[in-house]
């Protein structure tokens, strides 16, 4: 898990994330929800899916981040990662600026980056 969290900072370029868990766990099932998804849908996949570890982009921290550690007391072993809600949606971002700009007709399709709204003291 610790080898995912660092691979995550690196590839989408987050200098800070929140995690609940053994960062010494291995991880084979993931679920990934960027953005804000909630925390029913969030509770839900997990129930479903039964991974390792949920990645999402933000949880309510009343819900979502006291579901996992909850479970975690009673056994189970998914772990939560929380990127940021702005960070975990960035490369789809990219990603749709450079599928739609060759179906625009020469108008220009450009992504603003947002960025991190925080600052980390």
């Amino acid at each position: 898990m610790g080898e995912l969290v660092q691979h995550l900072k690196k590839k989408l370029d987050i200098a800070h994330v929140r995690v609940i868990g053994n960062l010494s766990q291995k991880c084979e099932r993931i679920a990934l929800l960027p953005g804000a998804g909630g925390g029913q849908m969030q509770m839900a996949v997990v129930e479903k899916e039964k991974p390792d570890v949920l990645i999402v982009g933000e949880v309510h921290e009343w819900e979502t981040a006291e579901y996992i550690r909850d479970t975690q007391q009673l056994g189970g072993k998914t772990s939560l990662v929380v990127l940021g809600h702005s960070v975990s949606e960035e490369p789809g971002l990219q990603w749709l600026q450079e599928w739609l700009q060759p179906k625009t007709g020469g108008l220009k399709v450009q992504h603003i980056v947002s960025g991190n709204p925080f600052t980390w003291v």
